[in-house]
């Protein structure tokens, strides 16, 4: 699919789609909890979907509805082999495998040619025990994990460590080590959905234990600032345009957002539950996005279009994403007319007052770009067409309509 962006100006309020950072988080830990559990706002999207379909082959049962899935969880069973399809989902992945491998001794997870790329990383070689292979489209690990003393140090992502919090509870004595700081970060979100199905967690000199077991709850998913990004961001340049549905106490990382913003010279506010935007002042920004590689393509979109020299740094794991994030995004942020440079680790960009558009750019299905470069919509002087739109529906699938509703013109070819 491709969508013809046109100038025009968004406005008005907006509600943040569901985390699907919390909605991957419950999925496991309710399916792993013997009993019915209830997840509330739930996100529905291409990921969770894949999510679902993976723990349906566990045994788990779910019955989905427009606002919640009731969870009927259980136990993994122990097995000799199991096989999964997981397409292009990188969290259902990663979270999935280290609790699966204190059950099954042989799993066979078949997957596209980009996800095999994206697997390819230092942080699989952490696995301890694992004997893991690439062949036929699969990744194929034998073996079990081992409990003991669990050393772990993200590099490229954190999703493994995430996946090993999962596995602990199934690991009675064992402890996970780890020098990473978990405050505000991912991992710290699968602390706290774990901690709200049953399981509790001592973490002391850098060794993290778990006691208990997984138990039935009642889980509400809050709003997703990665995905909220994009109409924040908007807002510094497009006016009258609010943003509810966050949890202004989030521990999600890219809840850091504001950080960046205020760096950047845009002001915010929170009002009445809802965040707003204003106007951008000239200066010269440095920001970090190591730990919110998600934020990359849309800070980079607003600093194409915001008075002043912006470098962003701690690029390191785009290229590990559903494209390589850094590379597609300076690559259509310069066809639409940004002053951009992407350096080996960073990208130093020359605000403009407006994009000369008028073109038509790749986004690689990757759902991250083709939001980011869609809301440059007030900053583009001709319409211009981004292809593969479709991705959007990895996690965000109402996306357009939402754009749609705020005023923004859009068609598809």
């Amino acid at each position: 699919m491709i969508a013809k962006i046109h100038p025009s100006k968004l406005r008005g309020e907006v509600s943040a789609p569901p985390s699907k950072s919390h909605t991957h988080r419950a999925l496991l830990a309710s399916a792993f909890a013997p009993g019915k559990s209830l997840i509330y706002n739930p996100l529905f999207c291409d990921d969770t979907r894949e999510t679902i379909r993976a723990l349906e082959k566990l045994g788990a049962g779910f019955e989905i509805y427009p606002d919640r899935i009731i969870v009927r969880g259980r136990k993994p069973e122990r097995r000799d082999f199991l096989s999964l399809e997981i397409p292009a989902s990188g969290s259902t992945l990663r979270m999935l495998v280290p609790p699966l491998k204190g059950f099954v001794e042989r799993l066979e997870i078949k997957t596209t040619p980009r996800m095999l790329e994206r697997l390819a990383s230092p942080d699989l070689e952490q696995l301890a025990g694992l004997n893991i292979s690439f062949r036929d489209g699969k990744v194929i690990l034998e073996g079990r994990l081992q409990g003991g003393s669990i050393s772990i140090e993200p590099v490229v992502t954190t999703q493994w460590l995430s996946g090993l919090i999962f596995a602990l509870p199934f690991l009675p004595g064992s402890e996970i080590r780890t020098s990473y700081p978990l405050a505000g970060s991912y991992p710290a979100l699968t602390l706290e959905v774990a901690q709200a199905f049953g399981i509790n967690f001592r973490f002391r000199n850098g060794s993290l234990r778990a006691e208990n077991h997984y138990l039935p709850a009642e889980y509400r998913v809050e709003g997703d600032y990665s995905a909220a990004a994009n109409w924040l961001v908007t807002g510094s340049f497009s006016s009258d345009l609010r943003v509810g549905g966050l949890n202004p106490a989030s521990q999600q990382p890219d809840s850091q957002l504001f950080a960046h913003l205020s760096a950047m010279g845009v002001p915010h506010k929170y009002e009445n539950g809802y965040f707003s935007c204003g106007a951008p002042k000239p200066l010269a920004a440095e920001i970090d996005v190591s730990r919110t590689p998600d934020l990359f393509p849309v800070l980079a979109a607003l600093a194409s279009v915001r008075p002043g020299v912006t470098r962003i740094s701690g690029l390191k794991k785009l290229k590990y994403k559903e494209s390589d994030r850094a590379e597609m995004t300076a690559r259509g942020l310069g066809m639409l007319g940004a002053d951009i440079k992407l350096l080996t680790e960073e990208a130093v960009i020359v605000g403009k007052e407006m994009l000369a558009g008028g073109v038509e750019i790749d986004a690689a299905g990757d759902h991250r770009l083709i939001m980011a470069f869609a809301i440059l919509s007030g900053k583009i002087k001709e319409p211009f067409a981004i292809r593969s739109a479709e991705g959007v529906s990895k996690s965000y699938p109402d996306f357009f309509k939402t754009f749609l509703s705020l005023g923004g013109r859009v068609e598809f070819l």
